[in-house]
């Protein structure tokens, strides 16, 4: 009798599951953006935030909670319920490096977030301001080294896969640099396109409307294969460090205790969304590359990124205090 009446408990948890899921939602969702808007995170929530209101036909709102490393927007998920209505949209840095280069961080991706897509890959470049007279990276190296200490460098901010990849780029090369932090990606484009900083690592999206403008030139892309967007752009590997790799991606999570249901028609939605032809020009005209994986597929690659950024920041010394 009691393993009947357990089975029946489990039947009826299923159905109400499954019930839950297939109403969803039945009010507004809304994305935590752990950057300011006009960065890669911002532009994949929105975009996706308005497919996403269409096909649920309810709103999905974008809310931008940049600074502390992403430790404000990410701790408001781990705090959040987990109904699919609080989700965060947030690069690897936020949850793969973060951890790693800041002993106070109190959240664990493997323990606090589900993840539930694999959203864009963000290739990054690095680039100057056209009134410098840096025509490539080479040019860089040389005005370095024979004048140590004098360059600045912008970042979208601590802790950003930008700034580890910078910091890992310079600390390669033997290069003594100045990291100046942003509060995001189209901050710190708009910094190096006005001359604030000569010189800065920016995913295409943030660095595209300044280069097209003439006032921001692109010296060197940070994956290892030349972008389909524009094939002239030479690699870090082609031209100075064999071998570089470093690309930022974004995801789309929940908090951890979601409903398994729940979570693979929220991740079925945003996969089919990411499929569109619309969805995906949208992303391309921005120099942005849609992935449209699973959570599975993040949760591998995470683990991947975490192990890069733990060799990176004991060989370039990043920390966070």
């Amino acid at each position: 009798m009691r393993k009947l009446v357990v089975c029946f408990m489990l039947v009826v948890a299923c159905g109400v599951s499954s019930a839950n899921a297939q109403s969803f939602p039945n009010r507004p969702v809304q994305i935590i953006v752990p950057s300011s808007p006009a960065g890669i995170t911002d532009i994949a929530a929105r975009v996706l935030a308005e497919r996403l209101s269409r096909l649920w036909a309810r709103q999905v709102v974008v809310e931008n909670r940049p600074g502390g490393g992403g430790s404000i927007a990410v701790g408001t998920i781990t705090r959040a319920t987990p109904d699919g209505y609080t989700l965060l949209m947030s690069t690897n840095a936020e949850l793969a490096l973060n951890p790693v280069i800041n002993p106070n961080t109190k959240y664990d991706f493997r323990k606090d977030f589900v993840p539930l897509a694999m959203v864009t890959n963000n290739p990054m470049l690095v680039v100057a301001n056209s009134a410098t007279p840096y025509k490539s990276l080479a040019d860089v190296i040389a005005d370095a080294k024979s004048k140590p200490g004098h360059l600045a460098w912008a970042s979208p901010g601590v802790g950003t896969w930008n700034h580890m990849t910078g910091e890992w780029l310079f600390s390669a090369l033997g290069l003594k640099l100045t990291h100046v932090p942003y509060r995001g990606g189209g901050p710190a484009g708009t910094a190096i396109a006005g001359g604030e900083v000569s010189l800065g690592v920016v995913a295409i999206s943030s660095a595209l409307p300044h280069v097209q403008s003439g006032r921001m030139r692109v010296l060197a892309l940070t994956t290892e294969k030349r972008s389909k967007f524009d094939p002239s752009w030479p690699t870090i590997a082609e031209t100075a460090v064999p071998g570089f790799n470093s690309t930022q991606w974004v995801g789309l999570y929940a908090p951890a205790g979601i409903d398994a249901a729940l979570r693979d028609k929220i991740t079925a939605d945003v996969v089919a969304s990411l499929a569109e032809p619309e969805t995906r020009a949208r992303f391309e005209t921005a120099g942005v590359e849609v992935i449209g994986a699973d959570g599975a597929a993040a949760l591998k690659q995470l683990e991947k990124d975490s192990t890069i950024a733990t060799e990176v920041s004991r060989t370039a010394n990043i920390r966070v205090e």
